[in-house]
């Protein structure tokens, strides 16, 4: 497949993974306890969905960049998976909103820096 398949899919599977948990900040707020309803499986669904294509788009632009595992590529994976955790006290409602709001940016931050210039 092309390179641009592969960032237009992961660039969708961002939006759907941010959209997730910020949604889910909101239904924590709203709702908090984390009440299983529509609502929240449609969150959890768009995370998840957006997870995966993050990780497999991800793998086919490494793949396609031909460099390995540099140590860029290791950091944006612990930021995966910081990202695929977050949601779970955001849907819950358990932590302050605005610390998993700005952890939410700066980790999103972290891996475009990393993505864009890949310093290592």
């Amino acid at each position: 497949m092309p390179r641009e398949f592969y960032l237009l899919l992961h660039l969708v599977g961002v939006f759907l993974m941010l959209g997730g948990v910020f949604g889910a900040l909101i239904y924590g707020k709203l709702k908090p306890g984390g009440q299983k309803s529509a609502e929240r499986k449609i969150l959890m669904a768009a995370h998840g969905i957006g997870l995966l294509a993050v990780f497999v788009a991800g793998f086919g632009l490494i793949a396609r960049l031909g460099v390995g595992f540099p140590t860029w590529v290791l950091i944006k994976i612990l930021i995966w998976l910081g990202l695929g955790y977050i949601i779970s006290p955001a849907v819950k409602g358990k932590f302050n909103h605005n610390v998993i709001f700005v952890i939410t940016l700066l980790l999103a931050a972290t891996a475009a820096f990393f993505g864009i210039y890949k310093p290592f």
